[in-house]
């Protein structure tokens, strides 16, 4: 029997200015909770939701799947609705989850985690790097989304 070698790779979410670093991911808002994915597997990705926008609830992630990122199943969540973005030739370039209004909470006192199944590139011992973006409603409605992006 032929064993192939199995190569890692680091999954980030949108970490601000923290850099794309393990060491750093605590800053972020969105941060993946996963740990490292196999290259040219299928894999598993949670995002970790830890905290909403000065005082506002989480109401609406956003994640980008990153170019080479195939087969994404994003999982029903108990946080709300599922949707998919797809391009003119039908590949998954966002996932969103959002909340129904009526269970929006009044303060931000909630922990979040989000999971997309997908398939990584054949690139072992590289950085995928998901852009989040997180939409927060404070108790008056108002709206305000933080791109967890650079």
């Amino acid at each position: 029997m032929m064993k192939r070698p199995i190569g890692t790779l680091l999954v980030a979410a949108g970490l601000g200015t923290a850099g794309v670093f393990w060491s750093a991911r605590a800053e972020a808002h969105i941060e993946v909770g996963s740990g490292p994915a196999v290259a040219n597997g299928t894999n598993e990705v949670s995002f970790n939701v830890g905290h909403g926008c000065a005082g506002a609830d989480t109401y609406r992630v956003t994640i980008d799947i990153p170019a080479g990122v195939t087969a994404v199943r994003p999982m029903r969540s108990d946080f709300g609705k599922v949707t998919v973005d797809k391009d003119l030739a039908g590949t998954i370039t966002a996932v969103s989850w959002q909340k129904p209004l009526s269970e929006a909470l009044d303060a931000d006192v909630a922990f979040y985690k989000l999971v997309i199944r997908l398939r990584t590139p054949n690139q072992p011992f590289t950085t995928l790097y998901f852009a989040a973006h997180q939409t927060c409603r404070a108790a008056d409605g108002t709206l305000t989304t933080v791109d967890w992006v650079g």
